[in-house]
């Protein structure tokens, strides 16, 4: 009897110390040991529940930095090819002008000045508006060239050009068109208004002051006048009226305008207004003029 009941009573101690623990290290069985293992699961989901989150915001920063890489490159991009297309642009326009410009005056070159010509004169036409041509050449130039040297007759060209330009009106055309030839194309201005430019030319070439390149001569120059009223709105038709008018003032003794009359006898009147010096010619410096040149020189 007390045999049974000292078993009974160290069955029931084992019982406790398995259900409160005690005892390191000793295994489980049956449904403890399931629910440890349940414990311990549930756990290492618990610790693992942060994963999702912060890798989704990892990705998220990668992408916003990805877009604004993306962002700064599209820049950097439209940047340099607008600097490009800018540097085209301007090397375009530099080789057009330089195409188009006479390199030691300014002024447009002959085919520039027979372009805009003839498209201002073709719009004239279809409007019916006036349009004016002057032509002068300087007198006697080469003289100058043969006595002071090219860079004195280059100083003399530039100056020139300078004269005509200050002369001109927005949307008037002024070219070289020969060595020392010139042209002028004046839209909406009739035969009067021509000549008054082409005197106030005259007069201020043959007022030039030649001190600066160290030798005294006078320049002057011809004038030939013509207008649509007279030769029509055609380019080279208007060129030859004004060229034969240049012709007659070069004959009636230079520095002078002279107007297209009409097409009857192909003849020009010369209205004489007024010269430089009387008697001296362009790179003269005395009343003997310049020998081998011709009538129209």
């Amino acid at each position: 009897m007390l045999y049974v009941v000292a078993a009974v009573l160290l069955s029931g101690a084992a019982m406790a110390q398995a259900a409160s623990g005690s005892g390191p290290g000793r295994p489980l069985h049956g449904a403890d040991a399931i629910h440890a293992a349940d414990v311990a699961s549930s756990q290492r989901l618990l610790d693992l529940d942060w994963l999702p989150g912060a890798l989704q915001e990892r990705v998220d920063r990668q992408q916003a930095q990805s877009r604004r890489l993306l962002v700064l490159l599209l820049v950097v991009l439209a940047g340099s090819l607008g600097y490009w297309a800018l540097k085209a642009r301007r090397l375009q326009v530099s080789l057009r002008r330089m195409a188009e410009t006479d390199a030691l005056t300014g002024l447009g070159n002959r085919q520039h000045f027979l372009r805009q010509s003839a498209q201002a004169l073709l719009q004239a036409e279809r409007t019916g508006g006036d349009v004016a041509l002057v032509v002068f050449d300087l007198d006697r130039f080469e003289s100058i060239n043969d006595r002071f040297g090219q860079d004195t007759g280059d100083w003399v060209l530039r100056q020139v050009a300078g004269q005509c330009r200050t002369l001109c009106r927005r949307g008037d055309h002024v070219g070289r068109i020969g060595g020392e030839e010139f042209a002028i194309l004046l839209p909406g201005r009739d035969l009067r208004a021509a000549r008054s430019v082409a005197e106030a030319c005259r007069v201020r070439i043959a007022g030039l002051d030649s001190r600066p390149t160290g030798q005294r001569f006078i320049v002057t120059a011809g004038f030939g006048v013509t207008a649509s009223s007279r030769s029509g709105h055609d380019l080279a038709r208007m060129l030859s009226h004004a060229d034969k008018a240049l012709g007659a003032a070069k004959r009636e003794g230079r520095n002078r305008v002279s107007v297209f009359e009409g097409d009857a006898g192909s003849r020009a009147r010369l209205q004489v207004v007024g010269e430089g010096r009387p008697g001296q010619d362009a790179g003269s410096a005395d009343r003997k003029p310049a020998s081998g040149r011709s009538s129209r020189a």
